[in-house]
């Protein structure tokens, strides 16, 4: 639609394209090993703000390398340009050069037929010298904003609007100029292709004029073959490749070859870092083959879509859920390993917004391909996904991560759930409500030792965790902050018996968590010291039911989840109460919450131990009482009661579904009708996953359930499958 577009575009993409070729030391290695070129973007069209992530992206990478010649020619394309009457003007060793000079050779060839009533004034001449000067400086400088202020200046438009007129094309907007630089039909593109198809080395580029010069024509010939607006327009008028060619050539000999080389070397350096960066999984190259194949695969659930039954449409949409869901999952994975350094003996990185720029983008377009296949309704329903930032392996006990706050305001904007921080295998899962602004997050590792574990085998480093945002230390949380502590040894160690322990001013408690593909996991409303621990607790009352509950009370005393009656009981037949099992629920699912407190039955005091974990599972909806006010607590609980409590816990905590034909479910049960009704579909859930099993044909709804029982149910619930 104006500005950053139509002809003198193409001078900008001529100094893209040179950038390729400029002066970067490398070995005489095909092009295509040494730059990796697998990442041809995959968008005709590209927005403003993606365009600004990756001119942010290479701004970065320039300044983490100290680049210097990129400024110099930035500032040496032309004084002044706030003012379209300003004359645009290219200064080089104190030499003042016109760019008309520069850009004539395309400029000469903007001709309007006769009978158009159109004509290229004086001052459309200075608005192609403005637009190609602010493009120019673009290129080095890397504001967008400098693009944006020129597309605001209605004289320009008017300019551009009367060039398309004349070339026959409409309908040109910003994102068709993002599109000719980064596009997939774009000079970027075609540049790196050509590189990449290319036998010569780079050094034969960079020190033979003739390869160089037939290079940047070959580029700009493949450019005017595509069906591109801009190209249909440059060959309306006749503009070819030399032309294009030509208007490289003045503009580098305009501000001296060896600034214009440094400066182009600095910018291909920058470029291969970010393009060779590994985001999403190891790379853009993977990245952009998971956002390809998910791409691929949602457009061909959009054409069946068209001619499929309401039956087969849902089955469809939630394919295509999944599909968006697990790509996703992989694309938002960004390897920060070689953005850390050492400062002061400890692991530091620092992010901004630039650096995650690919990552987001491949995200918003994947989340843009979901709405076009399915609609923005149903697009909706994505699971809210989680980013991933992995520090990789490191030796140093400390590391020190710094977030920019655009970086979690861009994760909101894009609707994740999470940010989580990866160091050495230990993984910090942030609500993305706790990050809101600059966030510094430390955490630091030390061996632990048997006083620290009070004899208990280590299986982990001891964890120390800080964090701030906005400059304000915070140590507890409205949400749960998820920690997975990498288990470093299992050797002679029950893994059923892994905990999570948290060490406090000397003190040891054991706060559950669960062991899987080499860590342990556990939600925190608190950040301290925490260490894996083999807690092996035993018994001396159990013998009686050890056949058929030994093991199972063994493991979910190890959480913290059911203890004992003093003395090395555990007093296993007794009846289990309402008040026990809801801490032992509570505490055996990891849904311990300091924040909830009260409840709404009157006959639970708030200063009683049970209070908090009755009070957490009322909030979650796993307790009702036994009336509206009453909960009863110390009420022996019934095998169907605790039926119903397990199968609300695992459809809150694991999203498992309930039982459709209930009635089928009970079908086995000669005592089903003694199931109270508003109890009858947990029973048939806890029944269908074998977490409560009959006898004899019988559930037994009403008999109280004992402790043993208990810790055999809660063990089944912990390994239930959904």
């Amino acid at each position: 639609m104006s500005l950053k577009k139509k002809v003198t575009a193409g001078t900008l993409a001529a100094s893209l394209a040179m950038t390729a070729l400029a002066g970067i030391p490398l070995s005489s290695k095909g092009l295509a090993q040494k730059l990796g070129l697998n990442n041809v973007a995959s968008a005709a069209s590209i927005s403003s703000s993606q365009l600004g992530f990756f001119a942010s992206q290479l701004k970065s990478a320039l300044s983490a390398s100290g680049a210097v010649y990129t400024k110099s020619v930035a500032d040496s394309v032309y004084a002044y340009f706030d003012s379209v009457s300003s004359v645009t003007y290219v200064t080089y060793d104190g030499v003042t050069t016109p760019t008309s000079d520069i850009i004539k050779p395309v400029k000469d060839k903007i001709k309007f037929k006769e009978d158009s009533g159109l004509q290229l004034t004086s001052e459309d001449e200075k608005n192609l010298e403005l637009v190609f000067a602010t493009l120019a400086k673009f290129t080095f400088e890397l504001e967008a904003g400098k693009l944006d202020a020129l597309q605001s200046n209605e004289s320009v438009r008017a300019t551009l609007r009367k060039i398309a007129q004349g070339a026959g094309v409409d309908g040109l907007t910003v994102e068709d100029l993002n599109g000719l630089l980064f596009g997939a039909k774009g000079i970027e593109a075609i540049a790196w292709q050509e590189l990449a198809n290319s036998s010569q080395s780079l050094p034969d580029f960079l020190n033979n004029d003739e390869a160089r010069n037939d290079f940047v024509k070959r580029v700009f010939k493949a450019y005017l073959n595509t069906n591109e607006d801009l190209a249909k327009a440059l060959k309306a008028y006749e503009v070819n490749e030399e032309d294009l060619a030509r208007v490289v050539s003045n503009f580098r000999d305009a501000v001296g070859a060896s600034n214009f080389n440094k400066a182009a070397a600095a910018l291909v350096e920058a470029y291969i870092n970010v393009k060779s960066s590994p985001v999403s999984g190891g790379g853009s190259g993977v990245s952009n083959n998971v956002l390809d194949n998910a791409r691929k695969e949602l457009a061909a659930i959009k054409a069946k879509l068209a001619s499929a039954s309401d039956a087969e449409k849902q089955a469809l949409i939630d394919q295509a859920l999944k599909i968006a869901a697990e790509a996703i999952a992989k694309l938002a994975q960004f390897d920060a390993s070689s953005l850390v350094k050492e400062v002061d003996g400890k692991a530091v990185v620092s992010l901004s917004l630039a650096n995650l720029s690919s990552l987001f983008s491949s995200v918003e377009q994947l989340k843009a391909a979901l709405a076009d296949a399915i609609g923005a309704d149903n697009a909706a329903k994505l699971a809210k996904p989680t980013l991933v930032i992995d520090l990789g392996k490191t030796t140093l006990k400390s590391s020190v991560v710094n977030l920019a706050k655009d970086i979690s305001a861009k994760a909101k904007e894009l609707n994740f759930g999470w940010i989580a921080i990866k160091v050495s295998g230990a993984t910090t899962k942030f609500p993305l409500s706790t990050l809101g602004g600059d966030v510094i997050y430390t955490i630091d590792r030390t061996a632990a030792s048997a006083s620290q574990t009070g004899g208990r085998p280590a299986v982990t480093d001891v964890f120390n965790y800080s964090l701030s945002v906005n400059g304000t230390v915070y140590d507890k949380f409205n949400e749960p902050v998820e920690i997975q502590l990498p288990v470093t040894n299992t050797s002679g160690v029950d893994t059923e018996l892994l905990s999570v322990a948290k060490l406090d001013n000397g003190s040891l408690s054991i706060e559950g968590g669960v062991y899987g593909d080499g860590v342990l996991t556990e939600q925190r409303y608190t950040f301290s010291s925490y260490v894996g621990v083999e807690n092996d607790v035993t018994f001396r009352d159990v013998a009686s039911v050890q056949a058929w509950a030994g093991r199972q009370i063994k493991v979910v005393a190890a959480k913290g989840a059911i203890e004992g009656r003093g003395d090395g009981r555990f007093d296993p037949r007794a009846n289990v109460t309402r008040a026990e099992f809801a801490k032992i629920l509570v505490s055996a699912l990891d849904l311990d919450n300091p924040n909830v407190t009260s409840t709404k039955f009157t006959d639970v005091n708030p200063n009683a131990w049970y209070a908090p974990y009755v009070a957490v599972a009322a909030e979650k909806g796993i307790i009702n009482g036994r009336s509206a006010t009453k909960f009863d607590p110390n009420a022996p609980i019934s095998r169907a009661e605790i039926a119903t409590l397990i199968a609300r816990a695992l459809q809150v905590t694991k999203g498992f579904s309930e039982v459709k034909d209930v009635d089928a479910a009970l079908a086995n049960f000669s005592d089903a009708s003694k199931i109270p009704s508003s109890l009858k579909a947990g029973v048939a859930f806890a029944a269908s996953k074998n977490i409560v099993i009959g006898t004899n044909g019988k559930f037994n709804p009403n008999d109280n359930a004992s402790r043993a029982e208990a810790a055999v149910i809660v063990y089944r619930a912990l390994n239930a499958k959904a």
